[in-house]
């Protein structure tokens, strides 16, 4: 079911992009404004979205869940143990017969004893089949219950089939309407850029504009160098946009470092306000060559830099497997333009389908490189420290670890950061390296006792400290993974 699912969801993006693809492109070539060509896109991409939201809806008249077996059931199980038992038994005709009220009570009696859990029960007192009968009951029962737990997976599974179908319609329309937002560049500065641009032997085909939702502007620039066996760097590239809008530009991170013959599109945004600077420590079990913990670092292309640590449950190469699956998988959905809650839900579905005891905690800052602006989404994962010069704030969480319940359980808090500001996350291992329930009031202390402007010295010094507290034992994986932010 889980490969199943997965499989949807691949082909069902890959369909999506095409055709927003063959839609965007076409529109351009038409040129902006042209309400003909932008209508039947539009409908085109809603269509997608309905189809969706009514594959989601045909889940809804499905079953649920049970939590107890339900009346039918238990008629069930004394059907066919009846059969079983009481078909060539002698004494048949006056137990089911002439005394069926009384045989229903005492075995309808016997089943719910076993429901509530007890172990030895009272043979039954007018049976001569008693203990055959007790039997081949709990073995019906055992078997109804197993059943139950599988129909119930089963409809669990069917449940996140509905809400994925639900989230892709939802991304389709959210594109669409990105799609719409596109509009071509004013015409003066296109015209600046274009001249100066040529100066410097590029030629400029297409130029467009996105403006985001939180007001900042995307630069979509189709060009080539001019002349023959010709190459301008990138660098050159932004400069001469840079001083055509005022402002300062850079193009994407995965773009080319050079413009060569061929036409290519890049995209350049403003210069991010802060940077974030990060450093990492760590250390493995005693006795285990590999961390269950790991974390990642990355910048996204709208401006964020996103700071995730993952512990997986235990230690080991298992736990370590499933941390880095569970951080490399949050990272695609990402970098793929899903939102954070998104990707949280679509990571939790995945992990509830698989068939493993192994889970995973999630923990991400995503810092708002031009506002400063920090969201943290935690997944039963530890405490998260924010240091601001003499001051500590404790960010915690009560979720649980993905993967064990069957609505995704994350928590949210936003918090704005300053220059100088510095994030703290660890793993549970840190706060567990200190007795009772004091390891955030412990950590938070060798924090605040940080004078290091340095984020990767900040790291291993807490590190450091934990481990002398721990006689340099380490019980479990700790992680300590820090970023300060810094005007540029």
């Amino acid at each position: 079911m889980g490969e199943l699912l997965m499989t949807v969801l691949l082909v069902s993006i890959l369909w999506m992009i095409l055709d927003l693809l063959k839609v965007f492109f076409q529109e351009h070539r038409e040129g902006p404004g042209n309400e003909a060509v932008r209508d039947p896109g539009r409908q085109k991409l809603t269509q997608y979205a309905e189809a969706f939201e009514g594959l989601s809806e045909t889940f809804l008249k499905l079953p649920k869940l049970k939590e107890d077996l339900e009346k039918e059931d238990r008629e069930e199980i004394l059907k066919e143990t009846s059969h079983q038992v009481c078909r060539d038994c002698e004494a048949m005709e006056w137990c089911w017969s002439e005394h069926r009220e009384d045989t229903l009570r005492e075995a309808y009696d016997r089943l719910f004893s076993m429901e509530k859990g007890e172990e030895e029960l009272p043979r039954l007192s007018f049976c001569i089949r008693s203990d055959r009968f007790l039997a081949e009951l709990r073995l019906k029962y055992q078997l109804a219950r197993q059943n139950l737990l599988w129909t119930n997976r089963l409809f669990a599974s069917r449940r996140i089939m509905m809400d994925q179908f639900q989230e892709i319609a939802g991304i389709i329309r959210r594109a669409a309407g990105a799609i719409y937002e596109v509009d071509e560049v004013d015409t003066q500065v296109r015209r600046i850029l274009e001249v100066q641009m040529k100066l410097h032997g590029i030629g400029v085909r297409e130029m467009w504009k996105v403006e985001r939702p939180d007001g900042c502007r995307e630069l979509y620039v189709t060009m080539r160098a001019l002349g023959k066996k010709r190459c301008v760097g990138m660098r050159e590239a932004a400069a001469c946009l840079s001083s055509a809008c005022g402002e300062r530009m850079i193009p994407a991170r995965d773009s080319r470092m050079v413009i060569n013959q061929d036409y290519s599109t890049v995209m350049f945004m403003p210069a991010p306000v802060y940077m974030m600077l990060c450093g990492a420590a760590r250390v493995t079990r005693d006795g285990e060559v590999v961390s269950g913990d790991s974390f990642a670092v990355y910048h996204r292309d709208s401006g964020e830099m996103i700071l995730s640590i993952s512990d997986g449950m235990g230690s080991g190469p298992e736990a370590g497997q499933e941390s880095s699956q569970t951080v490399e998988l949050m990272e695609q959905f990402l970098n793929a333009g899903f939102d954070r809650e998104t990707s949280i839900k679509m990571l939790h579905s995945v992990m509830l389908l698989r068939d493993s005891s192994c889970f995973s905690t999630m923990d991400l800052a995503a810092v708002n490189l031009y506002t400063g602006e920090c969201e943290l989404l935690k997944v039963g994962a530890a405490a998260t420290f924010l240091k601001r010069g003499d001051w500590v704030e404790t960010v915690s969480s009560t979720s649980m670890p993905m993967g064990i319940i069957g609505e995704a359980d994350y928590e949210c808090t936003k918090k704005q950061l300053r220059p100088g500001d510095f994030l703290v996350m660890v793993s549970d291992g840190i706060l567990d390296a200190f007795p009772g329930n004091h390891g955030e009031d412990k950590v938070q202390e060798l924090i605040l006792n940080e004078t290091t402007d340095n984020a990767a010295e900040m790291a291993k010094n807490i590190l450091e400290e934990v481990l002398k507290f721990r006689r340099r034992k380490a019980e479990d994986d700790m992680t300590v993974l820090v970023g300060g932010l810094w005007r540029r």
